[in-house]
């Protein structure tokens, strides 16, 4: 736990939430936008993600 209060004397908490927020929300934007393209290019997203659909 010396390390700890080591790392979060030297830098501020701001700067750990800024890395915390920032990784978490990448993936989350990623997904979203990625999904908003399918839903776009092909009007069953579902069916594309998943070829085991007949449909």
């Amino acid at each position: 736990p010396s390390h700890t209060t080591h790392s979060s004397s030297s830098l501020p908490p701001v700067t750990t939430t800024i890395p915390t927020v920032t990784p978490s929300e990448t993936p989350l934007i990623r997904q979203y936008t990625r999904r908003d393209r399918i839903t776009q290019s092909s009007a069953l997203p579902i069916v594309a993600d998943e070829p085991e659909s007949p449909l």
